[in-house]
């Protein structure tokens, strides 16, 4: 019994699934860097980061100094795990 899973989006064939072709998003850049200069917008984001705006600065920062990496700590302390005591409530 057919249950639609080839027409899901997720099968290849039909063109529904993966990344978008690089040709796309390079258009959609032509037309925001046609309408709007990259200096002005680096320009609007310097001016917001001065207002105080977090997302501004932190855009900036990203930018200028680079994202730091994500650190992720796997250390595991079994000392510091209290055993279990069992109450019988009879």
């Amino acid at each position: 019994m057919p249950d639609g899973r080839r027409n899901n989006g997720g099968h290849s064939t039909k063109g529904k699934a993966g990344r978008k072709p690089k040709t796309d998003e390079e258009k959609k850049l032509e037309l925001i860097s046609a309408s709007i200069p990259t200096s002005e917008i680096i320009e609007l984001c310097a001016k917001q980061a001065r207002k105080g705006n977090m997302k501004a600065i932190e855009l900036l920062l990203y930018y200028v100094i680079g994202k730091p990496k994500e650190q992720k700590s796997l250390d595991v302390n079994f000392l510091d795990v209290k055993p279990i005591e069992w109450v019988d409530e009879a």
